[in-house]
């Protein structure tokens, strides 16, 4: 999939070229990403896949997300999916509270706190032996970056950000002449490169096991509490999506991270003109 985006398109600066690839191999979802503008601007592309590994007939048991509203479907009716029983692991030892408006604030500890997840437990039994916390109330439940940027920081610069070529007809922080765009070289979407082990999540009932890795600095785990279990936000067969649906694993830049560097300990997503842009999210499945 290739996109590219016009100059102060959403009012971002650059005429930007990207590209999307979707891969299927050896039980794993790859998605790479790369990326290319003519200006200096700001690239922070994630996946926002809500996942449920114990399918659409999951039912939930509702009532330990803080904050959510309305109220499970207790009858047989259509059911209210519900990933929270799924048993999460996230690798950080740090992650970022916020303020009431969802800006990260400076990097914290996970120790004693219901975002630790370095042994695996689920979002349910965390939040439930937390109960009153500021930050699941503040989220309704989760919706925080955790911090990679050591792991990011190891990783080969070339597999980050590298200068293009001359002849690639850019010109740093001009705009492309008249009918002409930058394009995205294929030459850097292809070829393995290291990733961080960022996540896993196992279905409560399925027992499938998704593991997550990526070169990125953070990763964002949103477990949908504001999804309004009143709503009537569609799924299949009927069902209506509410609190804890799914859970979304986004890995990318800490949010805010261009206007907030926190203290100078996490990575910039500003990509300056003619430099490349590449990321890869990896899906890794098995029973």
């Amino acid at each position: 999939m290739r996109l590219v985006s016009p100059h102060l398109s959403q009012g971002f600066p650059g005429t930007m070229a990207m590209a999307v690839t979707y891969t299927l191999a050896d039980g794993a979802l790859e998605i790479g990403f790369s990326a290319v503008s003519d200006r200096t601007t700001i690239c922070n592309p994630t996946s926002h896949i809500y996942w449920n590994l114990d399918g659409n007939s999951s039912r939930g048991s509702g009532g330990t997300i803080p904050g959510a509203t309305g109220a499970p479907d207790a009858s047989d009716a259509p059911a209210i999916t519900d990933a929270l029983d799924h048993t999460l692991h996230v690798a950080a030892d740090r992650y970022f509270p916020t303020d009431a408006g969802f800006l990260p604030l400076d990097v914290a500890p996970v120790d004693g706190t219901p975002f630790d997840f370095r042994q695996p437990r689920t979002p349910r039994a965390a939040m439930a032996a937390h109960p009153g916390d500021p930050q699941l109330a503040i989220g309704r439940g989760y919706n925080h970056a955790y911090d990679f940027a050591a792991a990011y920081a190891g990783l080969a610069d070339g597999y980050r950000t590298s200068r293009r070529s001359p002849t690639a007809g850019l010109a740093s922080g001009v705009a492309p002449s008249a009918g002409s765009a930058p394009s995205v070289d294929p030459s850097m979407e292809a070829g393995a490169r290291p990733l961080i082990p960022m996540a896993t999540l196992t279905g409560g009932r399925s027992g499938i096991t998704m593991a997550l890795s990526c070169d990125a600095p953070a990763l964002v785990v949103y477990s949908a509490g504001w999804f309004d279990a009143g709503s009537s936000l569609p799924g299949r067969g009927g069902r209506a999506y509410g609190p804890g649906a799914g859970i979304a694993l986004e890995p990318g830049f800490v949010p805010n991270a261009i206007n907030d560097d926190h203290h100078g300990t996490t990575p910039s997503p500003l990509l300056r003109a003619g430099d490349r842009f590449r990321m890869t999210i990896r899906y890794a499945f098995h029973a």
